[in-house]
């Protein structure tokens, strides 16, 4: 393994790294990276539980959901900090292995951090480095891929990750030392319904072969998140009364749109957020008791396999006529056996003008990032067809 640079650890789940004198490399692949997403919840994930039960796994999305958007808002990029996940607070793993001979490790997927990361041994207290070695992917076809000279992060002191369950974090953000980066910038994701933990054809494509098609839109990166320009949301055929310009990015992780994969839920601003709540309590109210003791989610009394059946859809509005259509399953989820509530939360509830596009509106869709043509692309598909 090839040292690059030795920075001092902070505490817990904090990894800073000084980045700006490392060279990089862009290697092309023999063919594209195409890896299986492995649920959380899952018969084959390391947190599998016999116990858990489908309300356990809605009130920690919930969870997840808060801690993301905290955590991409208190980065602080002015030193390129890559602030890691807790180690509750992801959907998806991947297999991969870094070294000659390979080392296998678990690691978790997120488009909210910018950097491959594993935790390392020996364990000296308070040190890290930033190294350069062969990682190995384990492709959805059974097969194996190899890529050399990948900057990767080598964490000595991390909290919670030494429950040896999993081992790091796969980061999807865009930064000049990111896996992503030395792919070409070019990547896909695939989910089908998020909490159907037995389904087998959730994947995550590296590369080339990020199938580029559907509605695209304009996507900036900033500060190695990826924003776009969400201009609109109707419900049905009615557009709603939202002032677009509450979506514009003024300020790094502060305001603007950001997808993510790794918040279950939506978050919209103050203003976009009370509209489209109380239109969804219009539509429900009719039908549906409301639960007056939460704040926040919108929750009502029914089970959304029965009592939102015929709620019209929801359609998300983005630059260049790109639309994400969130259908019940995307908007609502059941967090309890008789509690169904809404899956978009208000960003102000912890105080950020922050909007965030949550894996939960991408359910059903296949999402690809084009870096360097400055697109994303929206096409819903059936995740399965995309074996081939």
């Amino acid at each position: 393994m090839k040292t690059l640079l030795a920075v001092p650890s902070l505490p817990l789940f904090i990894l800073t790294i000084f980045v700006l004198s490392i060279p990089t490399t862009t290697v092309a692949t023999p063919k594209p990276v195409a890896i299986k997403l492995i649920h959380r919840d899952s018969i084959h994930s390391p947190y599998h539980s016999p116990k858990a039960n489908a309300i356990d796994r809605m009130e920690r999305a919930v969870e997840v959901s808060i801690s993301q958007l905290q955590r991409i808002t208190t980065m602080d990029d002015a030193i390129q900090a890559n602030i890691l996940p807790s180690i509750n607070s992801f959907m998806f793993l991947a297999n991969l292995s870094i070294g000659q001979p390979p080392i296998p490790q678990f690691t978790i997927m997120d488009t909210g951090s910018s950097l491959l990361w594993v935790q390392c041994l020996p364990c000296p207290p308070s040190t890290g480095i930033l190294a350069m070695e062969q990682v190995t992917f384990e492709t959805s076809d059974e097969g194996i891929i190899t890529v050399p000279n990948v900057v990767f992060g080598c964490g000595h002191n991390n909290g919670n990750f030494k429950d040896g369950r999993t081992s790091g974090v796969l980061g999807l953000g865009y930064k000049p030392v990111s896996l992503v980066s030395h792919l070409g910038s070019r990547f896909s994701y695939c989910i089908s319904n998020l909490f159907d933990t037995t389904y087998s054809h959730n994947k995550l494509v590296l590369g080339s072969g990020a199938k580029l098609e559907g509605y695209s839109t304009p996507l900036e990166v900033i500060n190695g998140h990826y924003y776009i320009d969400l201009q609109g949301i109707s419900i049905g055929e009615k557009r709603l009364d939202i002032d677009p310009s509450i979506f514009k990015t003024k300020s790094k992780n502060r305001s603007g749109v950001i997808i993510d994969s790794g918040s279950p839920a939506t978050w919209l601003v103050k203003e976009a957020y009370e509209t489209l709540q109380s239109e969804v309590q219009n539509l429900l109210d009719v039908r549906l008791t409301k639960l007056l003791f939460e704040p926040w989610p919108l929750c009502y009394q029914g089970i959304l396999s029965q009592d939102l059946i015929g709620f019209p859809a929801v359609t998300f509005h983005f630059a260049e006529g790109a639309d994400l259509v969130l259908d019940i399953e995307s908007l609502f989820f059941q967090r309890r056996q008789y509690e169904v509530c809404m899956s978009v939360f208000p960003s102000h509830a912890i105080r950020t003008d922050l909007s965030l596009v949550g894996i939960m509106a991408q359910q059903n869709y296949n999402i690809a990032y084009d870096i360097p043509g400055k697109k994303l692309y929206f096409q819903r598909i059936e995740c399965e067809l995309l074996d081939d």
